[in-house]
Formats: structure tokens, sequence, C-alpha cells
């Protein structure tokens, strides 16, 4: 029996996430539950094909997984050095940490291509806050994660960062990033960048950006260039200073669903200068309200400026400042085509239905 049709995704994700083995067992989750007792089947890890439900399931599942984690993984005590560790373990290597902050100081991490960085298992409340107990801090102009080069695989899960002086994970040789149940907030330009293939779900993303970075690279999250092909699903990004998701300079397609994304002072979402010509923007099942709670001008909840291929459908929206839903705006950079952050195109093949627009306005 497959691991992806034994047991409700949901609840083996969570188990397989909390004990910080592969995740290429299921997609998606509804939160992080006890799950270990519902568990029948993990073929593809070489563990026991029958574990059953009930207090005999639960104590097998649990003992397997942990013998499994101790023969695969590296653990990162409280107080450990987790720089030093993780540059002495070969690449592809799983850290799990201790519930614990751990300081890195002004220099970024860097892991290494297929690293992933697991914490503890975290609460995850009613609008998709997140409580962990595993945090890391630091103070790097050059965030508090970095890729080793560009579009290296890393997994960060049941993670709380914070404090970088730019992007908390770097969006310069931006990651192929997966990661789930984290928080990322408090960094002063962005919350994190990525790469092509990219999955980020249910996280949450607030309070990044300040003045310094509005208009340019502010925000929640932000996504550039060609490589940009990625999804953001089911997170809870609120409270930035800029925009909550945005992709820009010629990206050729993504995927935001299923997030709720309210509060930033500029658009909730925002579609820029972008081609969409690798399969096109979806913008489907979010919830988007109060965003741009600084008026500015052309801002709205979910905005589309001189870009193509954009589908935008059943999102909520309401209460977006000066009552702009969904705004499609173009300017002279429309014109320009294929150059990057220097380029532009009419907004053309931009369709939408089932939105809810709550008072707001919408261009669709």
């Amino acid at each position: 029996m497959s691991p992806k049709t034994a047991v409700d995704h949901s609840l083996l994700h969570s188990v397989v996430n909390n004990a910080g083995l592969p995740t290429n067992l299921v997609d998606g989750a509804a939160g992080h539950i006890a799950a270990h007792a519902l568990i029948h089947s993990i073929v593809g890890l070489g563990l026991p094909t029958v574990i059953s439900p009930g207090d005999g399931g639960h104590n097998a599942a649990s003992a397997a997984l942990a013998t499994w984690r101790a023969a695969n993984s590296i653990e990162v005590p409280a107080g450990g050095d987790l720089r030093a560790i993780m540059a002495a373990g070969p690449a592809g290597s799983t850290y799990v940490l201790a519930g614990a902050t751990y300081e890195i100081g002004a220099t970024p991490l860097t892991p290494k291509s297929g690293d992933a960085v697991i914490g503890q298992p975290v609460t995850r409340g009613p609008l998709g806050q997140i409580t962990a107990t595993t945090k890391i801090h630091g103070t790097s102009a050059d965030g508090v994660f970095r890729s080793p080069s560009n579009a290296a695989a890393f997994r960060l899960e049941n993670v709380e960062l914070w404090g970088s002086s730019t992007t908390g994970i770097h969006h310069f040789n931006a990651f192929k990033l997966t990661m789930r149940y984290c928080r990322i907030h408090d960094n002063l330009e962005a919350g994190l960048g990525a790469r092509a293939g990219s999955l980020i779900e249910f996280s949450e993303i607030d309070h990044n950006g300040s003045a310094a970075y509005v208009n340019s690279s502010g925000g929640g999250m932000k996504f550039a260039f060609g490589t940009s092909i990625l999804t953001v699903r089911n997170c809870y990004v609120h409270d930035n200073i800029g925009e909550g998701i945005w992709w820009d300079c010629d990206a050729r397609g993504g995927t935001a669903e299923g997030n709720l994304v309210v509060g930033n002072t500029l658009s909730g979402i925002f579609i820029e200068i972008s081609s969409g010509d690798g399969g096109g923007f979806f913008v489907q099942g979010n919830t988007v309200q109060g965003n741009n709670t600084s008026v500015a001008s052309i801002h709205a909840g979910i905005l589309v400026v001189d870009s193509q291929n954009v589908t935008i459908n059943n999102n909520i929206l309401g209460g977006n400042g000066a009552g702009r839903g969904i705004n499609l705006f173009q300017d002279s950079r429309s014109t320009l085509g294929h150059a990057g952050c220097n380029g532009g195109f009419p907004n053309l093949n931009i369709t939408g239905s089932g939105n809810v627009l709550n008072g707001d306005s919408s261009d669709l």
C-alpha cells in the first residue's frame, strides 16, 4: 500500500515533518497533530510496513521513527554550535534542532545543497500563527540563511527565524526552498526570496520590511527573474512593510493559493513587469483583506502591473486601502519586453472569476 494513500495527508505530513524525515511522501497538511498512531504504511523509508492504530501502533511508530532519525540525521543540542555542526556535516544532511534559541551573529548560515534544518513540533493557530520552540536569530546583512549557489536545494521546517538587517532567507543566489511550519519575521528588508521549484507552505510571514526598502524589495517575500516559478500556499502573510507576496523582474509564473494576506502596507499580492510565459500566474482561493494600509497610489489587495498570463479566481477581498480590491495598471514599461528589472509587458491574458469583493473595486 502506498504511503500516499494509506493515511490522511495532513496526519502523515505532520509526523514526517516532526520526525525530521524526508518530505517527499506527501504534500499538504492541516496542522501539526499527534499522528504517529495513524501511520499504516511507510514503505518508502524501509520502516515497518504495518503500523496499526491504537497504543501499540503509536509506540511502534514512535520507536521506528526515532530509530530512523538517529541513523539518518544529525542532532544539534541546545547550546550547540549550529554553524560548526553544519559546516562539518556532509551535503544533504538533515539537522534536527532542539527546542532552543540558536544565536548565529552577524554571519549567515550557508547550508550545503540538499541540507535540511528541522525544528521541534510547532503549534499552528486558527489564522495560521506559528508558535515554534526552535528559534534561529542572526543579524547579518546577507541573511540568516544564504544559499551557497544559485538554486541550491534547502529545506527548513518548524523554525522561527528573525533579525537580518536585510532578508531572512536571502534572495541573492536564492535557494530552491522547501519551507513548512516556519515563522519568518522582523527582517529589515524582506522575509525571504526563493528560486524555481520552491514550495512555501503553512508558514507565517510577518512584520518584515522597513521604510528604507519600500517600493524596491521590502515586504513579506519577493521572487524575481525568470527562475521564480514557485508556489506559496496556506500561509499567513501579515503586517509587513511593503508587499505581502511579490513577483517581479520578468518572473515566468507562480502560484499563490489558500493564503491569508492581511494588513500589509502596500499590495497584498503583487505581480509586476512579468511575462508569466513559463506557465502563468495563478492567484486563487486567497483571503486578501485590509492591505495597502498606507493608501499608496495604485496599490490594492491584488495588483498586476505591466504583466501577462494571470488568472485570479475565487479570492475573498475587502477593506483594502482606497477600496481597491483587484487593480490592473499599465505604465510606460509595458513596451519594454524581456529585460529583467528594466522590462515590462502589456496587460494581456488577465482573467478572473468567483472573486468576492466585499465592497472593494475590481478591474477584471
